[in-house]
């Protein structure tokens, strides 16, 4: 409480030793859970402990208590804020840089460390201040002469990049970021020499544009573009302070627009990061794959955040140094990310307060101008990783991991804790202060941009941007989150998860079901029932919400998934299988009442567990095996066409049967001269003539009318991908051979038959196991009728066989180049137990092949019990 109460306390000391205790407590709080952040992901104490940012803290702790004696003793009227936002800034940024990797959170230690050495030595010197603006011209020459020296011997420390760093061994120096400072400094010095000359610009700005010129092209060359944005904002701010005049915003403007189009059309870099801001989801993988990574991040984080080494912010490219703030927020959330902003927000407050106070122009300028420096810079980098600005590659400062950057930001802070020693409460000229009041104003409306459109990000967008295909947090909970199973309907499995937490992946034990289980796979996505049952199998769905909501609070991930039942009967499975192993084409088993899929078989198709090592002749395979040819494949339907037409003529009430017939046409199977005669056998063998006698008493008109009551134009929720067949154009003259059908359509439509007229829905899920309720049936649709009982009886009767319970129909389209071979049998209307339909679809093989095979399975099944 101690610690709260000084907050409003006016001692500085106490005030400032207070914000230094809250900031080590919330440092303290943050080792902790990554300490234990392997415990909670594994679930188990038999890990290593993450313990490298405990020796962080007691450096961080050492140095905090060593500054604030030092800044107690040494400048009793400094600015009691600016140490302690500074050093929490920065001890989150090493913690997080730690978390991401050890051997880079030793070496920000390090840097960390030198900064805040020569902190505390300069405190000692507090007329360095003046010391430095004394030799101005050669400090900015140096350091442009420095950064010149990359064109020679720069290098980039990852190998290949930018050359923008000097040094050599492990050490690296890059001379921009000091250089921002010199900068500053020298601009400071200049305008405050030449304050008289304030109302003539043209005095001021042609010897100090010489100077900012030189240093912008040199960065331009560079490609360090990021830096040279800084630059201009930073003159244009110096000029605006000096001048005080409006319209030098607007030529800033203009100047910067001019040169954003110039650079845009000059620098392929460019143009990728304006792209990538504008449009992000045009190229998610490639120019933009940096952004979507870093706002599916924030996303990630929602409001309190993963926690810190919960999260997966390791995802996000170069998360240490130009996405930190992205990293931060996954793991501390919108919390998190805002505490952040508010800290910078708050910063710039502090830094215009001391400028506006400070005794003298020099002081004054080089106050505001720093504010500016950090602010801007702030502001260019967490704009980007919210895409509220393009990206620019500077680093966040005091948190992104970079030794130059980090101790030169500390510089900058020395200079600004000496010049708030220094503070006067004589009153400033209402008129030089108005410029740094509207300079703060807009730092505050791109926080405040910021801010909104981060929790646009993690709370509106959120689910929609977790739930693309990109989000590969979903692959990292799948190997410590165990996916449902996928059981068959006497709950034996079919899809398991096999390995141990850390390691899970999947397991099919029926490989012949790949094309319709589908597979869960880290890089090449999902498909069948892994796909359209992710929300149960990954535990986002059949759970209460609070459950959910506490696992994604405690564990940064959902609960265990949910066991799925389906409609498999592994046993018919098998059967149709082994039946059907020399063949290629589609085929289906299906309760005709509920529309249950008892089998399925697809070929050729591919092996579920093989598919990585398979892929790549997977996927250029002609012979399409990744595709479910019962759900996806289109055949013409024929033939076949005259089962449906029968089933229309009955209810229309137009008797055929009675008609004098003689087959001419040919059939699927050759017929004797009296079964020529014969309507029904002739039907029931595909042949052409019965089929055009039944057509004849059509007209195109009623093609539409059957597609649609035999629901082949309708969609519906099914689990596989199915497409609805289009509508006849009206014009045209086209009855239902040609017409692209899949075989589960055929199924369906000839359920009807066996069903008394009613034609379900398919399915291939029945149940969800869910810890509270057990098994919990899922929704389905009820079948409708679309023929009128005693017709669909009749249609199924007269295409009935005389040696077995069964009606069925064999058709084949006759075609050299890609013959099609239809069978479809069904119960009869007196069949006492669950009604069934069997379908197959034949791409090799001829038409006899399809009807013994279906009347092999199909006596199977019925002699040993429908289900």
């Amino acid at each position: 409480m101690n610690l709260i109460r000084n907050l409003f306390f006016y001692d500085r000391d106490r005030l400032q030793l207070s914000l230094f205790g809250l900031g080590g407590l919330i440092l303290f709080l943050y080792s902790t859970i990554l300490t234990v952040a392997p415990v909670i992901r594994t679930l188990s104490w038999n890990t290593l402990l993450k313990w490298e940012q405990w020796i962080a803290l007691i450096i961080w702790l050492f140095f905090s208590f060593v500054i604030h004696k030092t800044s107690c003793r040494l400048l009793p009227n400094r600015d009691p804020y600016l140490l302690p936002i500074i050093y929490l800034l920065t001890g989150i940024g090493m913690f997080t840089i730690f978390r991401l990797s050890t051997a880079f959170g030793w070496r920000q230690l390090i840097w960390f460390s030198s900064g805040s050495l020569i902190l505390i030595f300069f405190l000692k010197y507090p007329n360095i201040i003046s010391q430095v603006r004394r030799y101005k011209y050669i400090w900015l020459s140096i350091g442009l002469i420095i950064t010149g020296l990359t064109f020679f011997f720069g290098i980039y420390p990852g190998g290949e990049g930018p050359r923008l760093w000097l040094g050599c061994c492990g050490i690296y120096f890059q001379p921009s970021e000091p250089l921002k400072l010199l900068f500053i400094i020298y601009l400071s010095a200049f305008f405050a020499d030449h304050w008289a000359f304030r109302n003539q610009l043209s005095v001021l700005l042609t010897p100090s544009i010489v100077m900012v010129g030189a240093a912008i092209l040199i960065l331009f060359a560079q490609r360090d573009l990021g830096t040279a944005t800084i630059f201009l904002i930073i003159y244009a701010f110096f000029i605006f302070i000096v001048s005080g005049k409006k319209r030098t915003i607007f030529y800033f403007l203009l100047i910067l627009t001019i040169s954003s189009i110039i650079g845009y059309q000059s620098f392929g870099v460019i143009q990728i990061r304006v792209d990538g801001w504008l449009n992000p989801w045009l190229d998610p993988t490639g120019g933009s794959y940096q952004i979507i990574q870093s706002i599916q991040a924030i996303a990630a984080g929602h409001l309190l955040g993963a926690g810190p080494g919960l999260g997966s912010p390791g995802i996000v490219p170069v998360a240490i140094s130009d996405f930190i703030f992205a990293a931060i927020s996954e793991e501390l959330g919108l919390f998190g990310g805002m505490f952040i902003i508010s800290l910078y927000t708050f910063l710039a407050f502090r830094g215009f307060s001391i400028a506006i106070k400070s005794q003298n122009q020099y002081q004054r300028l080089l106050a505001s101008g720093i504010t500016v420096f950090l602010s801007i810079q702030s502001i260019l980098i967490i704009g980007g990783n919210t895409r509220f600005l393009p990206l620019t590659g500077v680093t966040l400062p005091f948190v992104s991991y970079g030794g130059s950057s980090l101790v030169t930001v500390f510089i900058a802070a020395l200079f600004l804790l000496l010049i708030s020693q220094n503070q006067t409460s004589k009153a400033t000229v209402q008129k030089e202060i108005k410029p740094y009041l509207l300079s703060y104003s807009a730092v505050v409306i791109c926080f405040i941009g910021i801010s909104m459109l981060t929790t646009y990000w993690s709370i509106i967008r959120s689910d929609q941007l977790l739930s693309r295909t990109d989000n590969f947090r979903k692959i990292i909970n799948d190997r410590f989150v165990p996916r449902g199973d996928l059981l068959d309907r006497q709950n034996n499995p079919i899809t398991i998860t096999t390995g141990e937490r850390g390691s899970y992946s999947r397991w099919l034990n029926e490989p012949s079901l790949s094309t319709t289980a589908g597979y869960n796979h880290p890089f090449l996505g999902q498909s069948g029932l892994e796909a359209s049952m992710d929300s149960y199998l990954r535990g986002l769905a059949g759970l209460p919400s609070s459950n959910i909501w506490w696992n994604q609070l405690i564990y940064a991930r959902p609960p265990d998934g949910l066991d799925i039942r389906t409609t498999i009967d592994l046993t018919r499975q098998k059967q149709i299988v082994a039946a059907l192993e020399d063949y290629q084409g589609g085929g289906l088993i299906m309760n005709a009442k509920s529309g249950e899929i008892l089998a399925i078989w697809s070929s050729p198709g591919f092996n579920a567990n093989q598919l990585e090592a398979d892929w790549n002749e997977l996927s250029i395979d002609q012979n399409a095996p990744l595709l479910n040819r019962v759900s996806q494949g289109k055949y013409e339907i024929g033939n076949l066409a005259s089962l449906f037409y029968l089933g229309y003529l009955q209810e229309k009430s137009i008797n055929v049967i009675n008609e004098t017939f003689f087959e001419t046409g040919r059939c699927s199977f050759p017929l004797s001269t009296l079964q020529k005669s014969d309507l029904r056998i002739a039907l029931m063998n595909g042949c052409e003539h019965a089929n055009n006698l039944l057509r004849s008493f059509l007209d195109s008109g009623n093609t539409n009318e059957m597609i649609q009551k035999f629901g082949w134009s309708e969609s519906y929720p099914f689990e596989l991908p199915a497409e609805p067949t289009l509508l006849i154009d009206s014009e045209t003259s086209q009855f239902l051979e040609p017409v692209l059908l899949s075989p589960l359509q055929v199924a369906r439509a000839g359920a009807t038959f066996s069903n008394a007229g009613y034609i379900p829905y398919p399915r291939l899920s029945t149940a969800v196991n869910t810890p509270q309720q057990n098994w919990l049936v899922l929704a389905s649709k009820e079948s409708i009728q679309v023929i009128d009982r005693l017709s669909a009886n009749q249609t199924a009767t007269y295409l009935s066989r005389q040696d077995f319970p069964a009606w069925e129909m064999t058709s084949s389209n006759f075609s050299d180049e890609k013959p099609v071979h239809w069978y479809i049998s069904g119960t009869l209307p007196d069949w006492k137990a669950t009604p069934l339909i069997l379908l197959l679809t034949l791409e090799t093989g001829t038409p006899e092949d399809a009807k013994l095979i279906g009347q092999e399975i199909m006596e199977q099944i019925l002699t040993s019990g429908s289900e």
